[in-house]
């Protein structure tokens, strides 16, 4: 019998680290209003983030082992969703004029993260167990409604301003902009509906299957309590520390002569990189379903949720947001859709599907420095 990633993961947390490490963040963060922020304390907010983004992602999965896994995947990606709106918020309130285009490239850039690095570093760790990779009806069916979800609500939000002609560039007017939030809300929450009966039907066949063959201990749940306090402890603290680092974020991009753009790409693989490290766990350990759960799913919740809180946030804030994606970002948005397509129809995936995930990827992230 294969172990639970999740198991693991919570026997390790029984040591006490995320306790500390969240003692330690707060700490920090309460320093950090009361010092200058120089190179030193940047960099040490930005460990602090993610240290305190892993911290979450655990106290989100003790509540998911609380609650089933049906939920869990909705926990997680609603924290993360959390994390990366605070981050783009806290930006943007530091520099309204300058970071018009952050939610657009902070939430493209997750979507080429989750989408591509994360599914193929999946792919890459699992293939070092089985030279092929196989998926059942039950992972092929929804990661394919899910790629298409995904590559709609992208189209929808980042693709159609570049094209609208009612405004100046790419941006929607109020009423469009309006239609597209509440059409990603739609389809997100639809998106969570069905996935969640997939996701109960394919957790209800593994269970007798298991039940048929070997009789298998049933652990206690872990109390939910303190796990939400910790959790909104941790989430409350990575959003201090963002609105902290936010102006020194901006300088340093730019004494570095980056685009602006790359200011998006660091806030996505800061808030990916604890839901990336539990996906590869879950690949090591041969539940590939988990690790294309949580990929997709958190590109559908960067989708689906984080764009419609910037864009209340931004109304309030008085700021236009810029999210029609530039022709680079289009041939990149449309190879992810037609290799991730053909990744999860095929219903098997070898070594070089993952590392076509991980290339597209690597080279995505190289653009958005040295564009």
């Amino acid at each position: 019998m294969i172990p639970n990633p999740e198991t693991r993961w919570l026997r390790l947390g029984a040591l006490g680290w995320p306790y500390v490490v969240t003692a330690a963040g707060w700490g920090v963060v309460i320093s950090a209003f009361h010092m200058p922020v120089g190179h030193f304390c940047m960099w040490t907010l930005l460990l602090t983030i993610a240290a305190l983004a892993l911290c979450s992602v655990h106290y989100a999965q003790r509540l998911a082992a609380r609650f089933g896994p049906i939920l869990g995947t909705l926990i997680l990606a609603l924290a993360v969703t959390v994390i990366e709106a605070g981050f783009i918020i806290s930006v943007m309130a530091a520099d309204a004029k300058t970071t018009q285009t952050l939610a657009r490239d902070t939430v493209f850039s997750s979507l080429m993260l989750c989408c591509n690095g994360m599914i193929g570093l999946s792919l890459l760790v699992s293939t070092r167990r089985e030279q092929i990779v196989k998926f059942d009806a039950f992972i092929t069916g929804a990661a394919f409604a899910t790629v298409a979800t995904v590559a709609t609500v992208a189209t929808l939000s980042m693709v159609l301003p570049t094209f609208t002609s009612s405004t100046s560039g790419p941006q929607f007017n109020t009423a469009q902009l309006t239609f597209a939030s509440c059409a990603s809300v739609v389809l997100y929450v639809l998106h969570v509906v069905k996935s969640t009966g997939w996701l109960h039907e394919y957790v209800n066949a593994e269970r007798r299957a298991a039940s048929n063959a070997v009789p298998i201990r049933i652990a206690k749940r872990p109390n939910a309590v303190p796990a939400v306090l910790l959790l909104l402890s941790a989430l409350v603290a990575i959003t201090l520390a963002a609105q902290i680092l936010a102006p020194s974020i901006e300088s340093m991009v730019q004494n570095a002569n980056l685009p602006i753009s790359s200011v998006g790409v660091m806030i996505a693989i800061i808030v990916a990189l604890p839901e990336t490290l539990t996906a590869m766990r879950a690949a090591h350990a041969g539940e590939v379903q988990v690790s294309f759960n949580l990929a997709l799913g958190s590109a559908m919740a960067s989708l689906g949720l984080t764009i419609p809180v910037v864009a209340v946030a931004a109304n309030f804030m008085q700021v236009r947001l810029t999210l029609g994606l530039g022709p680079k970002e289009m041939v990149f948005l449309v190879l992810t859709t037609v290799v991730g397509i053909l990744t999860v129809v095929s219903g098997r995936a070898s070594v070089l599907r993952g590392s076509l995930h991980t290339t597209i990827c690597c080279a995505f992230v190289f653009m958005a420095f040295f564009p």
